[in-house]
């Protein structure tokens, strides 16, 4: 097969094109962590980019049909992580098949027993400011202590 056949992508390109919800440090960590795993395979190239605050060492990755399935599950899931917390799928993985519905449905189950179990702390109430209050002369005399009532 003719290697110059591929489309390359760097991973600048890729960061640059996230949809917003997804953190550009969070994709590159994931990235270089699949990487390092073998799922994907990439090179480095000697440019730099930057995201935010940070710099990073730019890569280059062949766009293959196992690569654009990395990246497509790697936004669901980050898109996922994002709408909720704790066990979720993604409508796609459970009508392919991909995911074991019944064992995501017990482990749902288990996660909202555990919420249900949690005992949380009441908040005390914030205290502030004591309220003044306009009195007049007689609401002062009845509203002392009887003790002082009586010496006078």
């Amino acid at each position: 097969m003719d290697e110059h056949l591929y489309k390359y992508q760097t991973l600048s390109e890729l960061v640059a094109g996230l949809p917003e919800n997804v953190s550009g440090a969070s994709y590159i960590s994931t990235f270089r962590a699949a990487v390092r795993e073998g799922v994907i395979t990439a090179v480095p190239i000697g440019d730099k980019f930057q995201v935010g605050a940070h710099t990073y060492q730019d890569d280059m990755v062949r766009v293959t049909p196992d690569f654009e399935a990395w990246h497509k599950r790697t936004l669901q899931a980050f898109e996922l992580r994002k709408a909720r917390r704790g066990v979720v799928a993604h409508a796609d993985d459970v009508r392919s098949g991909s995911v074991d519905f019944d064992e995501v449905a017990a482990k749902y189950r288990q996660q909202l027993v555990g919420r249900a179990n949690v005992k949380r702390p009441k908040q005390a109430k914030k205290k502030g400011k004591p309220k003044l209050t306009l009195t007049t002369p007689e609401d002062q005399l009845t509203a002392q202590p009887a003790a002082v009532a009586d010496r006078e």
